[in-house]
C-alpha cells in the first residue's frame, strides 16, 4: 500500500480527525470517541487477542450500517470487503465487524499462501538453473510438478534471469 498508507497514516496521526471521523461514521456525528483519551493501538493493542476482545466487547462494532462498511471496505482495500460490501448494498441488514474481520484475515492469509507458492517455485527454479539443468528442461519441470502452463513457466523462469 505505501504512500497511500503513509498519508492514511499521516492524517490519522492528528487524534481529533481520527475522533471526528470514526464518531461520524461508526455514531452518526455522536461524540463517542474523545480525542483526548486516544492512545497509539501499537502501545496497547498489540495482541491480537487483545484487539479481538475489544471489538467483541463493544456493542457498537459489532453492527455496522452500509456507510460504515463502505469506509471500511474502502480504507483497507479488500476484496473480501469489497464483495461483501456489494451484496450488502441491496440488504437492509447491518454488518457485523467482527465477520469484517475474519474476511481480512482470510484474505491476508490466502495472499500469503500464495506468495508462499511462489517463492517455493522460485527458488526450485534457481535451484535447477544452479544444478546446471537446461531451461527446456526446468520449463518442463514446473510445468509437471506445478500444473502450470508453458507460457507461465517461460514468463517465470525469464523473471529470475533478470
Amino acid at each position: 500500500m505505501g504512500v497511500q498508507n503513509d498519508v492514511l497514516l499521516d492524517y490519522f496521526d492528528d487524534n481529533s480527525r481520527f475522533a471526528d471521523l470514526f464518531n461520524g461514521v461508526l455514531f452518526r456525528g455522536r461524540p463517542e470517541i474523545c480525542p483526548e483519551e486516544l492512545e497509539e493501538a501499537s502501545e496497547r493493542y498489540t495482541q491480537r487477542e487483545e484487539m479481538r476482545r475489544l471489538i467483541n466487547d463493544r456493542q457498537e462494532y459489532r453492527k455496522l450500517d452500509k456507510e460504515t462498511m463502505e469506509v471500511i471496505a474502502t480504507m483497507t482495500g479488500s476484496r473480501k470487503l469489497m464483495e461483501d460490501l456489494e451484496a450488502y448494498r441491496t440488504s437492509e441488514e447491518s454488518y457485523d465487524m467482527c465477520e469484517a474481520m475474519k474476511g481480512i484475515q482470510e484474505e491476508g492469509i490466502e495472499i500469503g499462501r500464495e506468495q508462499g507458492i511462489e517463492q517455493g517455485i522460485r527458488g526450485m527454479a534457481e535451484l535447477f538453473q544452479e544444478l546446471g539443468l537446461p531451461d527446456e528442461r526446468i520449463i518442463g519441470k514446473l510445468s509437471e510438478k506445478f500444473s502450470m502452463s508453458r507460457q507461465k513457466a517461460e514468463k517465470m523462469l525469464a523473471g529470475i534471469k533478470k
